[in-house]
């Protein structure tokens, strides 16, 4: 059986959860997917949250999702965005980060594959950087085991998604990212979240994909911000032992 892994991305809970982001609560948006997540993939190997847990920073809306996780607290890894805040994550999901880093970042091992979580979080920025240390950590778990194919996450996208404006705020030094890569063709896929919608491209055999939010979701290819209306989503990776994969969009049921 391969590894399954969820992603959700882009959750924007307040501690408040009659709270409203461009119309939308998240904390129903984020309820509905979980349930729906348990509902089709209740026996997935892990869960991975990929940045903008919470859109207010504060330390109880942490406390909010870890409740709303449940069963799942224990198979989740998370991944800080832009509008999350470090201190708190490391200290409500102690045991799902890697401990004595001051990034949230994750190494998880499954069968036939190495799935990293890296930090590219800069506070009071919309925009994304990898920084020294993060580089160094990741240049040092890829060393480790340069034959296991490799599924990387993180919250900002080293590429184009052919949306302008959100090409604007994404990885500011992804030349750097793209550079460390270089030798480490085992990387076959990075996944990222921010763009709240769907996008996948290819580059010498390594996929580039992004996850729509499970709260607000962007039109893509537009030069501003434009709310769409398709519904939320999440995203099912199954990893096999052979290096082989599959991957997909799962979108929820529309409320109406």
């Amino acid at each position: 059986m391969p590894a399954r892994v969820v992603q959700i991305s882009d959750c924007h809970l307040f501690t408040d959860p009659e709270e409203e982001l461009r119309g939308v609560q998240p904390y129903q948006g984020v309820l509905a997917a979980l349930q729906h997540v348990t509902e089709h993939e209740g026996a997935a190997d892990y869960l991975v949250i990929s940045g903008d847990l919470a859109h207010d920073e504060l330390r109880p809306t942490y406390v909010v999702l870890r409740e709303l996780l449940g069963d799942w607290v224990s198979r989740c890894r998370i991944i800080p965005g832009n509008h999350d805040h470090r201190e708190s994550m490391h200290d409500v999901f102690a045991e799902n980060v890697t401990p004595g880093q001051e990034e949230v970042c994750f190494e998880q091992q499954v069968p036939g594959w190495k799935i990293l979580g890296i930090d590219t979080h800069i506070p009071g920025e919309v925009h994304g950087e990898l920084g020294e240390a993060q580089c160094d950590w990741l240049h040092e778990r890829l060393s480790a085991e340069p034959s296991v194919p490799t599924l990387i996450f993180m919250h900002h996208p080293p590429f184009s998604v052919e949306t302008p404006w959100l090409d604007g705020i994404a990885l500011r030094n992804a030349d750097r990212f793209r550079d460390l890569l270089e030798p480490f063709p085992q990387v076959r896929i990075v996944c990222c979240g921010h763009v709240h919608h769907e996008f996948q491209d290819e580059e010498n055999g390594r996929q580039y994909l992004t996850t729509p939010s499970v709260a607000v979701q962007f039109r893509p290819k537009t030069e501003t911000p434009e709310i769409d209306t398709v519904c939320a989503g999440y995203r099912v990776f199954d990893l096999h032992e052979d290096g082989s994969y599959e991957t997909q969009v799962v979108r929820l049921p529309s409320a109406g």
